[in-house]
């Protein structure tokens, strides 16, 4: 007589296990969200970047519109943290400009961070602004002597190593996906050897691929790694500055990408790898001054959230390069005069506030 009801047990539980999963199969599961495939929108701030007063917001106070966002940019939103920021690379992906377009949006935030390699940044014995140097333990960049101690490769003292300390500091930052450098000026030889044994390290470590990319000029992502130098790998991406770089065909004034931004892009990528060319707009920062055909243009490059979002749902389907990229700088403002913002080239603006964002006219050369 037992065995009915152990039976009849069996059976009722199975029931209530059913009717529980038919019931909450569709609610949403806790914990962290892997990123799917798909393409990416890079975030690049300079030092405090996303807090600048000149970021113009959508109305629904988003860097861009997240229905656009999230329609365009399925594999979720990269935020590329700078590594001088001394609020630290987490204030970075959890900036709350970052946080409600990635929340409004539905999108997963992906960790990149950016190294800087000027003469007073602590990486600075990896830049060589000497091209007659060779030897890295003689490289003359370094502005301050206490930053000459940290060695870029090699270790003839008993201080660590450029490349010791970047992968110490990638190690806290577990779920890291790529690391990249702005390639401006001096020899970057060096900076590359550096960043690929970095690279070596995590990837033998960790059994996880690290990323490699840079910023430069658009037609740079046609070069395997930065400037074409020597290395052993093959470099991810490289994030194409579309503004204050020879791009002054690329708009038609202050504030207003021409209408044929997206065909003058297309031409700079050339034949670059879909997956490596990333477009990249300034969204606040020293963006004026730029030149067409050798002529100044002293043109306001800023542009406001609602203008990368209409950008982006003008880029035509058969564009190849699906990535986008937008940097956030620091406005260059006189000290003397808020009223009055400095750009390249001498041009000049007696009545621009950094709070008002692109200044659409006024820019002149001095």
């Amino acid at each position: 007589m037992k065995r009915p009801i152990i039976i009849l047990i069996v059976f009722g539980l199975l029931a209530l296990v059913l009717v529980l999963y038919l019931i909450f199969r569709d609610f949403p599961r806790s914990g962290p969200i892997k990123p799917i495939a798909g393409n990416v929108l890079y975030l690049l701030p300079e030092v405090g970047g996303f807090d600048t007063k000149d970021i113009v917001l959508t109305a629904d106070g988003n860097l861009l519109g997240p229905d656009t966002a999230s329609k365009m940019f399925p594999g979720g939103i990269a935020v590329v943290a700078n590594n001088s920021d001394p609020e630290g690379l987490d204030s970075q992906y959890s900036n709350s400009k970052v946080t409600k377009l990635a929340t409004d949006s539905g999108l997963v935030i992906r960790k990149w961070i950016s190294f800087y390699f000027g003469k007073d940044g602590k990486w600075c014995r990896c830049q060589n602004c000497d091209t007659t140097e060779t030897d890295p333990n003689k490289f003359n960049c370094c502005k301050y002597q206490t930053l000459k101690q940290s060695q870029c490769l090699t270790n003839t003292t008993d201080t660590s190593t450029v490349i010791d300390n970047i992968y110490t500091l990638c190690e806290t930052i577990p779920d890291l996906e790529g690391i990249m450098f702005d390639d401006e000026v001096g020899d970057p030889t060096y900076i590359i050897k550096a960043l690929e044994g970095v690279k070596t390290m995590w990837d033998k470590s960790t059994n996880k691929r690290l990323k490699l990319g840079w910023t430069s000029g658009v037609s740079a992502a046609k070069l395997p790694r930065p400037r074409n130098l020597p290395g052993k790998y093959i470099w991810d991406i490289c994030l194409g500055q579309a503004y204050t770089n020879d791009t002054g065909s690329y708009y038609s004034g202050s504030c207003t990408p021409s209408e044929t931004w997206w065909s003058s892009v297309k031409t700079a990528l050339g034949d670059s790898s879909a997956s490596k060319g990333v477009p990249m707009v300034c969204g606040s920062g020293n963006c004026i001054g730029d030149k067409e055909s050798g002529q100044i243009k002293c043109y306001d490059e800023r542009l406001s959230g609602n203008v990368i979002t209409n950008l982006i749902k003008d880029r035509p389907s058969d564009f190849s390069w699906k990535n986008f990229g937008i940097w956030y700088g620091t406005y260059n403002q006189d000290k003397s005069n808020t009223q009055t913002g400095h750009g390249f080239f001498n041009c000049v603006n007696n009545n621009c506030p950094i709070t008002t964002g692109c200044c659409k006219n006024g820019w002149v050369i001095s």
